[in-house]
């Protein structure tokens, strides 16, 4: 994510969110160690996606996708990027909190291998929360990489 696509990721963001993030909350993330990346169809973005490593898991912080570029699969793209990551640091799960309405995205998360493991009571500040995970150690990883040993390549 670079800094020029803050304003289209705001956008995103107010489009998605009923709590939106403001520009504040969004500069904290990047500032205390998330990794934004960008989902582009034909030059320009369609949404985005906010991760953060942790001891023992990547984190998805934030993914959200255009409402007009909905069903079209660029979430399941975004979830096969994430896996990526983790695979490419060796994490052996990955984590997320979902709305409890949020049907449409608990559908894709399940049909993407994710399973809820716990109900997070008041995540959001209007309802509770789904914690989803998904176990990514013995799944292969991109084709033809190999499993770096440190640094992974982040790619916008």
């Amino acid at each position: 994510m670079r800094p020029d696509d803050r304003a289209d990721v705001l956008r995103i963001e107010e489009a998605s969110f009923p709590d939106a993030w403001t520009a504040d909350v969004l500069d904290r993330f990047l500032a205390h160690g998330a990794s934004g990346h960008v989902l582009e169809r034909e030059g320009r973005c369609v949404g985005f996606f906010l991760v953060l490593l942790a001891r023992d898991h990547l984190h998805v912080v934030n993914l959200a996708v255009a409402p007009e570029e909905r069903r079209k699969g660029i979430a399941t793209l975004a979830l096969q990027k994430i896996e990526n990551i983790a695979w490419a640091y060796g994490l052996p799960r990955i984590e997320l909190e979902v709305r409890e309405t949020n049907l449409a995205a608990q559908l894709l998360y399940r049909q993407s291998g994710y399973r809820a493991v716990e109900i997070v009571r008041s995540y959001y500040p209007d309802q509770d929360a789904y914690k989803m995970t998904k176990d990514v150690l013995n799944l292969p990883g991109p084709r033809g990489a190999r499993r770096p040993s440190t640094h992974a390549p982040f790619d916008r």
